[in-house]
């Protein structure tokens, strides 16, 4: 099951999926253009669903954007490209 992380501006949400190609290059362009990461690593099947449990649960996967040790696990989570166990 793939990994997202959601960024907002303003009232704008964005899922990145984790450990892909692009994520870095995304979460780069995303937060030059105002955007921070606002929730936890979610395990989700799309990024609609990865949106429905962040919008429907925020006090569950919300984070705190000044926490920066919390923020520094999200970003590596999500610029990994380390390989799961099944």
């Amino acid at each position: 099951m793939p990994n997202y992380v959601v960024l907002c501006k303003e009232e704008v949400l964005v899922t990145v999926e984790c450990g892909t190609q692009d994520a870095q290059e995304e979460f780069q362009a995303l937060t030059e253009q105002g955007f921070h990461i606002s929730s936890q690593v979610i395990a989700a099947d799309s990024t609609k669903e990865a949106l429905y449990f962040y919008e429907n649960d925020p006090q569950l996967y919300a984070i705190d954007p000044s926490s920066n040790v919390v923020v520094d696990s999200v970003i590596a989570a999500l610029v990994s490209l380390g390989v799961q166990a099944i």
